[in-house]
């Protein structure tokens, strides 16, 4: 794992997570890169001293490559979190970067590598490490809430993730 110095975090009250990119270019693929930052927005969004964009403001970066620190300008954030999965023999890792969107500086950058299965840990593991990096003061019912799942059964998670691609997608093909 690599970490950047903290580079002064308390400035950011706003943050947006991007939909992930994905090695794999399928519909699952970029189901599981959405799914990724919808989990982390909703973690996210339990901590009081920070604004986390919701779900549907980010959606229409899922099928580009945008730079991340001009999408933050464009959404009216203060910094933005972006990821790379990459899924081989049952494992994944995810590259995670977080920017300033101010002046493009790397605040925090960590890379996760976890079973399949751990799908769940990873989401925890990356919320807890953003809001550790933006140096947020986090109350214990805040923490146990970036602890909290909703489900244990990777399949539920899919197929829910699937449900909000489509929903969000909003149109009478989908």
């Amino acid at each position: 794992a690599e970490n950047t110095q903290n580079l002064s975090a308390k400035t950011v009250n706003a943050i947006a997570v991007l939909p992930f990119k994905n090695t794999e270019p399928s519909q699952d693929g970029q189901l599981l890169g959405i799914g990724m930052a919808d989990a982390i927005i909703t973690k996210l969004s339990q901590i009081k001293s920070i604004v986390v964009r919701q779900t549907s403001s980010i959606m229409r970066y899922a099928d580009s490559t945008p730079e991340a620190v001009r999408v933050g300008r464009e959404i009216n954030v203060d910094a933005v979190l972006e990821g790379n999965i990459q899924k081989a023999d049952g494992r994944i890792r995810v590259s995670v970067r977080l920017f300033r969107v101010s002046d493009g500086s790397l605040i925090w950058a960590e890379s996760f590598d976890e079973r399949d299965a751990n799908i769940f840990e990873l989401q925890d593991s990356i919320s807890q490490k953003v809001a550790t990096s933006l140096s947020l003061e986090l109350n214990p019912d805040e923490r146990d809430k970036l602890k909290r799942r909703y489900t244990d059964n990777v399949e539920a998670y899919q197929l829910y993730n699937k449900g909000r691609y489509f929903w969000n997608n909003r149109n009478t093909e989908d």
